[in-house]
């Protein structure tokens, strides 16, 4: 997990993004090229947000899994609702 410190401004637009077409990182703030010495690990924040309680990302499809994000991965490794259509348009769903 990575993380740099951006500033205090409260108004970032949701459209902004740290990574540029050419794969330079820009501070969302001001579009400035971001120095590497300021973008660090952050263990605080990856214990945290890994952490967080989630929602299967097949909860729309019916999956009821909630736990937490470090987990997500393990339960899509077995989800039933995690399945792709058949390419022959039969109609089955086979796991991925």
């Amino acid at each position: 997990m990575i993380n740099c410190f951006l500033g205090g401004s409260k108004n970032r637009s949701s459209k902004s993004s740290l990574c540029s077409s050419e794969g330079v990182f820009t501070c969302p703030e001001d579009n400035l090229p971001l120095d590497y010495a300021k973008i660090y690990p952050d263990p605080d924040a990856e214990v945290a947000i890994m952490g967080s309680v989630v929602y299967c990302i097949h909860y729309k499809e019916g999956c009821k899994w909630s736990d937490e994000l470090r987990k997500l991965q393990g339960h899509l490794n077995m989800c039933k609702f995690d399945a792709i259509p058949c390419t022959n348009h039969c109609g089955a769903n086979p796991p991925i």
